[in-house]
């Protein structure tokens, strides 16, 4: 399903018909899209497909959330985490 939408998205929004097309692809500060070249590193294909989800996240949710996981495990020292 998800795949589904990122592939409708890519074709229809993004202009992506090509198969050397990227399927996250670069967005231009136009805000139109270049299928020939990927998305800007991973923060940039990671904010795509967040936006592609329509799920909401601070910069911080992921770091946080390691950072608790990290400190319920007894393994990890506390400087560590």
């Amino acid at each position: 399903m998800a795949l589904e939408r990122l592939i409708k998205r890519a074709i229809e929004e993004c202009k992506c018909t090509l198969p050397e097309h990227y399927l996250i692809p670069r967005r231009n500060r136009d805000h139109s899209y270049d299928p020939t070249r990927a998305a800007q590193g991973y923060i940039g294909g990671l904010r795509e497909l967040l936006a592609i989800a329509e799920v909401k996240v601070r910069s911080y949710d992921f770091r946080h959330h390691a950072v608790s996981r990290a400190l319920s495990n007894p393994q990890v020292p506390l400087e560590a985490a």
